[in-house]
């Protein structure tokens, strides 16, 4: 599962959202958590450094906002090789 880790102090938050967004309408099968860190009772992980953090399970596969061919590309990877 991809999770995205987001807080409202992230200036990069709206392009977040907007990504997150369009992933979900081209990759509809792949499973997809956006966790905005500011909501009550809401832990980040210790390998969240910063926000935005794009994660596949405990690895990061981004730090900041990758482009939409790079987010779709890099999951297409993960989700073939595993890695």
């Amino acid at each position: 599962m991809l999770r995205v880790y987001t807080a409202s102090h992230c200036p990069g938050r709206l392009r977040t959202r907007l990504l997150v967004a369009a992933l979900i309408r081209q990759r509809p099968h792949l499973p997809v958590d956006l966790v905005d860190l500011d909501e009550p009772n809401t832990e980040s992980p210790p390998f969240v450094i910063g926000t935005p953090t794009f994660a596949w399970g405990d690895r990061i596969l981004f730090l900041g906002n990758p482009t939409e061919p790079e987010l779709i590309a890099r999951l297409d990877e993960v989700q073939v090789t595993g890695r």
